[in-house]
């Protein structure tokens, strides 16, 4: 993760937490799907992102999210971390997207890739 990046996912993972915190849960998975995208190629911050949405996904009885970041989660772990961000996309990774599923990164995300 270059500077830029790691900026921004500072800035999306403190608002995260603070929704979490606060029980803004669906703001919290908008923001945390910010990070996913900006972790991508960082091995430990992409993990922590799949985690803290499963978290998510407890504190609210979703299952199919719960589920999906079980599955995620592990894939994300036994990711060597060398291999880890070979396709930066815009995928937020959360439920409502499929593994496979390729996504432009959202605009206001760019600023964090140049």
């Amino acid at each position: 993760m270059n500077e830029k990046q790691k900026s921004g996912y500072d800035k999306y993972f403190a608002s995260a937490t603070n929704n979490i915190r606060n029980k803004h849960y669906p703001q919290a998975m908008t923001d945390l799907g910010c990070c996913h995208i900006l972790s991508k190629n960082a091995y430990r911050s992409h993990l922590k992102i799949h985690l803290l949405m499963l978290w998510v996904g407890l504190k609210t009885f979703n299952f199919k999210e719960v589920r999906t970041q079980l599955i995620r989660s592990t894939v994300a772990f036994a990711t060597l971390p060398f291999m880890a961000g070979t396709g930066v996309n815009g995928k937020p990774g959360d439920s409502n997207y499929g593994f496979y599923d390729k996504l432009e990164i959202p605009e206001h995300l760019k600023e964090y890739f140049r």
